[in-house]
């Protein structure tokens, strides 16, 4: 796997908290987790049905609609990029199965588009915080979640 995305370019809320979403279409719940020095777990684990997957997997519509924006990619509707690719350098597919497993593949440079607008958005928090009891790591939702977001532990603390 590639080292993950620079996710400086990517919106924080107000506790410096990242939106993200489970790829499991039973579920779809959106959470936010505390991002340190740029960088976010490479797991994640969704705090409501406890899908396990790499960071990639976890792109919110937002964040979608900004990397896509960024690579000016116009047929890379539904594909999962992270933010520090240049163009021509990786393409990043989320397949929709039951594991949901991103693939990356080297491409060719394609010649610049012209400049395009970045897609801006305000990053959107989430109620109820919460701390797992065994990694230590800080993450929100709206309602009370069953697994860490990084461990996939049941020992939570509501903040």
């Amino acid at each position: 796997m590639e080292k993950l995305p620079d996710l400086s370019s990517f919106p924080v809320d107000e506790r410096g908290h990242m939106g993200r979403e489970c790829p499991e279409d039973d579920c779809l719940e959106q959470f936010s987790i505390k991002r340190m020095n740029d960088t976010l777990p490479e797991v994640h684990f969704c705090p409501t049905c406890g899908f396990k997957d790499t960071f990639d997997a976890f792109w919110t519509e937002n964040q979608l609609q900004r990397i896509d924006s960024i690579l000016g990619d116009d047929e890379a509707d539904g594909c999962d990029k992270p933010a520090g690719a240049q163009q021509g350098e990786f393409n990043f597919e989320r397949p929709k199965t039951e594991t949901a497993t991103v693939e990356a593949k080297k491409t060719e440079p394609q010649a610049p588009k012209g400049p395009q607008e970045i897609f801006e958005y305000e990053e959107e928090s989430y109620g109820k915080l919460y701390a797992c009891g065994d990694c230590g790591v800080e993450f929100a939702m709206e309602d009370p979640p069953q697994n860490c977001a990084q461990c996939g532990s049941n020992v939570l603390e509501q903040l």
